[in-house]
């Protein structure tokens, strides 16, 4: 870690202000650290979501070895435990007043702005952003998919009436547990899982990343290349470089 002296880092505070009014254009990088002011634990941290699963830390069970595909089938009951357990901090936590500076920014740039996010929760969204201007890295937690990706490609959300029941001592839930599409007759219905990317996760269904991801080379495309404009990338918690190389969109 670096540490600044206060008057180098206000000078730096000045510089970072300057580039941000000057620039044309804003790319928004944000991973977990972005969520923690919204009162949501750290991801990947021993001591952030950890908290919660005092039997999970107790067994040094660490994040990489619990989130992965077969999960849901190795321990159905503490899988949707987990993914319910989620869904309940991001709905009842809401974005905190970062996520309007940053919009209010964008839309002073003409609206020439686009988020990239490795987070889950759909706080971008809920924040005002448009749904077009955002690649969510990892997916979004309030959508299911199929198990198998091969039997259907569609996503859909968890319907309102269905609730989850859920032992905080067991960290179990009881059955059913989640078919889709609604769409479909229930007899037909498949086993599902959250459309979040996992690890090792080689069923996870990448359509709306990949749209995503053509939606982010066009803008960068329209508004950048074609412009020569400046441009600001603001990274909050990760690196874009650990995701998206921009050299590739030069080609």
């Amino acid at each position: 870690m670096i540490f600044y002296e206060d008057s180098q880092m206000e000078e730096n505070f000045e510089k970072a202000a300057k580039a941000i009014h000057e620039s044309k254009v804003l790319i928004i990088i944000a991973g977990a650290a972005m969520g923690i002011d919204s009162g949501i634990p750290d991801f990947r941290g021993p001591t952030g979501f950890w908290q919660d699963y005092p039997p999970l830390n107790e067994n040094k069970l660490t994040i990489t070895e619990i989130f992965v595909p077969q999960l849901l089938d190795k321990d159905p009951e503490f899988g949707w435990y987990l993914f319910a357990n989620f869904q309940n901090i991001f709905q009842n936590s809401a974005p905190h007043k970062g996520f309007q500076i940053l919009l209010e920014w964008g839309k002073k740039k003409k609206d020439n702005y686009f988020v990239f996010t490795t987070n889950v929760d759909g706080h971008f969204q809920r924040a005002g952003f448009p749904e077009e201007t955002i690649i969510e890295w990892n997916g979004d937690v309030k959508y299911l998919q199929a198990k198998d990706p091969t039997l259907c490609d569609e996503l859909w959300e968890l319907p309102e009436d269905f609730h989850f029941e859920r032992d905080s001592n067991t960290l179990k839930v009881k059955p059913p547990f989640p078919k889709g599409p609604p769409s479909w007759p229930p007899e037909t219905q498949l086993e599902a899982r959250p459309h979040v990317l996992l690890w090792g996760d080689f069923t996870w269904i990448k359509a709306p990343r990949n749209r995503q991801k053509e939606r982010l080379r066009t803008f960068f495309t329209d508004k950048i290349l074609s412009t020569k404009d400046a441009y600001v990338i603001i990274e909050i918690g990760i690196t874009l470089s650990g995701y998206i190389d921009l050299n590739f969109y030069t080609l």
